[in-house]
């Protein structure tokens, strides 16, 4: 994303491809210098890299043009009636923007503070996002979709490892897609009704794995009546099938009695409104809201190679994707090449719900390519072979995803604690091939960030969040609403 607002070219971006393999520059000695400050298969973050190393961008930017671009998948949701489906949708979001980047290239690791915002063309996905911790890095993000009441948002931990002839970088920390997947914009009750509250089940989350985050709610309210898994259920529990012919609608937004407030009381003064930033409307409807968490949010990624045998980039690591309501689980698991036998980019994977103790789905293939349905469960075959007729589940070239160039950056290019500004003259070393320039505007910035936090720990300053919010569910740091998050 260059001065003007819009974002770089893709796979690379922006960055010279001729840098894609390290430049001109000694990679063993480099190596060498690096390894002598850590023991083997120790982390990187805690030591300055040389912007040979390094991408023209920071975390904060990267979390947004990968995941923006295929963003608009999301938006399919509720129009899926099956809650398999809405899974194999959820899939194929995860998988669309991954690319295959720059050999042994890394973001910047953003400052305390640093913050990045974005939106598409049409201004309907929304992105903001804040370093909420140097050491260890952490990132807070946000995206929005306000017409359509979808969030993606969470918390993530930047880990860069080196080992024998490779180096690592991954993202831990949990993620949450939370969709409205009503049809209807129904408005809301009036007064003299009873309505019912969103509760967000992500904060509960954080209080259990097992059932902390399930609505209060049977959990076999599906979308589908008719589906087979509902009917499954149904022979189970006569109570769970009154409630379910009651709400054949209701995927998982269902409130308990403690979540229903009566407001035909009396009225009470009214309170005095805080300002809010006009992106954080409310829906005109009654939401049914759908949640999919994931932790980890990302494998790990892996430059090989780097002193001896062939250099390429790969995924390893397994990320489960659960969503609270439905029960569905999605198991992927990215397939490390071997030495002898093995191909990179290689994805396995399944889904599976408690009901059943055979896997509902597998799945295996390249996520560079394509991944084609392997077998499926008899009760479910119907509905996946009208789904995805041609049997596959994820196709590289036939993605949809937005372009770089409809990116464009929110605010000035020039606002103090923006990506762009802080690392401005850093970018243009590394883009210009002139690594000099690109590690003395690094220094200057690292340098700088260490006085900040210096200033800290003597009490001459006092860090405050800007975007974000600490919190007590599964995701630590959440957007504050409060927050103007249009100020430039």
């Amino acid at each position: 994303m260059g001065d003007d607002g819009k974002a770089a070219k893709p796979k690379h971006y922006g960055v010279n491809p001729s840098l894609s393999g390290f430049g001109e520059f000694s990679i063993i000695n480099t190596v060498a210098a690096i390894a002598s400050q850590i023991r083997g298969g120790g982390d990187l973050t805690s030591i300055t890299l040389p912007s040979c190393f390094c991408e023209p961008v920071t975390i904060l930017e990267v979390l947004a043009y990968k995941r923006i671009r295929g963003m608009h998948y999301l938006t399919e949701l509720k129009n899926l009636d099956h809650p398999l489906e809405r899974a194999l949708t959820i899939l194929k979001w995860y998988l669309a923007p991954n690319t295959q980047d720059p050999y042994g290239k890394k973001p910047l690791n953003p400052i305390l503070g640093e913050t990045f915002r974005c939106q598409d063309q049409d201004k309907e996905w929304i992105y903001v996002s804040e370093q909420i911790s140097h050491h260890p890095p952490i990132s807070a993000f946000h995206f929005d979709h306000v017409s359509e009441n979808i969030e993606v948002f969470g918390n993530a931990h930047v880990q860069a490892i080196m080992g024998a002839g490779y180096v690592a970088a991954g993202i831990k920390g949990p993620a949450v897609v939370r969709v409205d997947l009503a049809k209807n914009q129904k408005p809301k009750s009036k007064a003299g009704k009873k309505v019912k509250k969103h509760k967000k089940s992500s904060k509960a989350e954080g209080e259990g794995e097992s059932s902390s985050a399930e609505p209060d709610v049977d959990s076999d309210t599906m979308t589908d009546p008719d589906s087979s898994l509902s009917q499954k259920k149904k022979k189970k529990s006569s109570k769970s099938s009154r409630k379910h012919e009651e709400s054949p609608d209701a995927t998982a937004s269902s409130s308990s009695s403690d979540d229903v407030e009566d407001v035909s009381s009396e009225p009470k003064a009214p309170k005095k409104k805080k300002k809010k930033s006009s992106r954080s409307s409310e829906p005109a409807h009654d939401p049914i809201i759908e949640e999919y968490i994931l932790d980890p949010s990302l494998p790990m990624g892996y430059a090989r190679g780097l002193l001896a045998g062939s250099r390429f980039n790969e995924l390893v690591g397994n990320v489960c994707i659960r969503c609270p309501q439905t029960k569905f689980e999605i198991h992927v698991e990215f397939t490390k090449a071997g030495w002898i036998w093995g191909e990179p980019h290689m994805v396995v994977g399944y889904i599976k719900h408690p009901d059943y103790s055979e896997k509902i789905l597998k799945f295996q293939g390249k996520w560079t390519e394509t991944i084609k349905v392997k077998k499926v469960h008899p009760d479910f075959k119907e509905i996946v072979d009208k789904f995805l007729p041609d049997g596959i589940a994820f196709d590289q070239e036939a993605l949809d995803l937005i372009h770089y160039d409809d990116i464009h950056l929110i605010g000035s290019s020039t606002e103090n604690k923006c990506s762009r500004a802080i690392w401005h003259d850093t970018n243009i070393g590394i883009r210009a091939g002139d690594l000099a320039v690109a590690d003395t505007a690094k220094k200057i910035v690292e340098d700088r960030q260490r006085q900040y936090h210096k200033d800290m720990q003597n009490g001459v300053i006092e860090h405050k969040l800007r975007f974000f919010k600490p919190d007590d569910g599964l995701v630590k740091w959440i957007i504050n609403r409060d927050a103007d998050l249009d100020a430039e």
